[in-house]
């Protein structure tokens, strides 16, 4: 599509080939270019790069829940640490308050990531105006939520959208 197609460059340029080819298999995977797919995408490789871990080699535990749209994050999260629920290498917390949110394990290293609130606020207003004007599924509907998620794809970066904390929960799969 030429809106994808104008952006193939830029968005290379800017965030570099791996975050290109995992988003880029991520929108397969969920089916669509879904905002919290993206940021997942996004934070996965985040931590991959603090951690110093390559693909396949982090344990995830996320806090994005189970619903659309937020849980959408464990999409990119699975796809861009290698870190699946075939695997065994990802959990979801039973939470109350989903939250774009996620603990990665590196052997006896963790870090928590989580989207800082000003990038989630705008992805909530988006959402909010999606739904508030097209009826959702519609084409108009989704055309808007993947502009959106392009414009979030292309403008932000992932080395500023999240907040990084060390962590030292032992308890990497127990609720």
């Amino acid at each position: 599509m030429q809106d994808f197609a104008e952006l193939i460059y830029p968005i290379i340029a800017k965030h570099g080939q791996e975050e290109w080819n995992i988003i880029n298999r991520t929108n397969f995977f969920h089916n669509h270019l879904g905002i919290f797919s993206i940021i997942g995408a996004k934070m996965g490789l985040r931590a991959r790069e603090v951690l110093g871990a390559g693909h396949n080699q982090l344990q995830v535990r996320s806090f994005a829940g189970s619903t659309p749209p937020r849980s959408c994050l464990n999409d990119g999260l699975q796809i861009s640490t290698g870190a699946t629920l075939g695997n065994g290498k990802i959990s979801v917390a039973t939470v109350h308050e989903p939250f774009p949110r996620a603990i990665f394990y590196n052997g006896d290293d963790s870090i928590c990531l989580a989207l800082k609130l000003q990038y989630l606020d705008c992805i909530e207003k988006n959402i909010t105006h999606a739904v508030s004007c097209f009826d959702r599924g519609t084409e108009e509907y989704w055309y808007f939520i993947r502009q959106q998620g392009l414009r979030c794809w292309h403008e932000w970066n992932r080395a500023d959208i999240f907040t990084i904390d060390r962590c030292s929960d032992p308890l990497l799969f127990s609720e």
